[in-house]
């Protein structure tokens, strides 16, 4: 069974996906997803009475249109929004502003929302894993003493690796070729701050008129993901082949 303390820290791990994306912005916070969604995966493989509820609330995001999600969000983080709403309530009145208008925090506000869309899809495919490790690792972990959060990190990571490489694979994709969100959002404002590849196509094709000069950024964008899931691949299989 799993103590308590494993659950601590599961929790723990799985707050890291919100202040990575808070930090760090989109496409830089896959690594946080793939440790809070595995610790996820592992409350959910021994809490089965909340596994099929809070799976279904958190892969839900997956199943809602991007635009829906950006329109939501875009109230949610509105100068009148309840996300400034309970600030006030709380006494935090000073840190209320309009999110997705302000040049230092509308990137990480949007890559919060991308967490939270992506957050659901890997914690599945992690359930999916962890539930093929041995039991007998964990109990040979405990032998030799190992506790709860060396349990994490020394059986149920490295019995994750293909996971997290299609996670990370994927979350790299999604974050390079983000568009629908950005655009809805924030049409790649305030200024330039969250300008991200896929707008900055769009400007050019359509709206610039500057065809050519949209095609080579879309053809770069296109190599670089080739490039991040060929190392990505390379690296998994030479561990696996270790």
């Amino acid at each position: 069974m799993l103590t308590n303390l494993t659950v601590h820290y599961g929790w723990w791990l799985l707050a890291l996906v919100l202040i990575g994306a808070e930090l760090m912005g989109p496409g830089f916070f896959m690594l946080w997803i793939g440790m809070a969604a595995a610790a996820m995966g592992v409350i959910l493989m021994f809490l089965p009475e909340l596994s099929f509820l809070t799976k279904a609330v958190l892969f839900l995001p997956q199943t809602i249109a991007s635009v829906v999600v950006a329109i939501a969000f875009v109230w949610v983080y509105g100068p009148q929004g309840p996300l400034n709403e309970a600030l006030r309530a709380v006494g935090l009145g000073s840190l209320a502003r309009s999110w997705l208008g302000d040049f230092q925090f509308a990137l990480p506000a949007l890559g919060l929302v991308g967490t939270w869309v992506m957050f659901g899809l890997c914690m599945v495919l992690f359930l999916a894993g962890i539930q093929k490790i041995p039991l007998s690792l964990y109990e040979a972990a405990r032998v030799d003493g190992a506790g709860p959060v060396r349990e994490f990190f020394a059986v149920t990571l490295p019995g994750l690796r293909s996971e997290l490489a299609v996670a990370l694979t994927l979350t790299t994709i999604m974050a390079l070729r983000s568009f629908d969100l950005v655009y809805v959002a924030t049409n790649g404002g305030p200024g330039s701050s969250t300008t991200v590849p896929g707008v900055l196509v769009y400007r050019n094709a359509f709206s610039n008129g500057a065809v050519g000069l949209a095609a080579a950024v879309a053809v770069v964008l296109t190599l670089i993901i080739f490039a991040v899931a060929f190392v990505i691949t390379k690296v998994v299989d030479r561990d696996l082949s270790t």
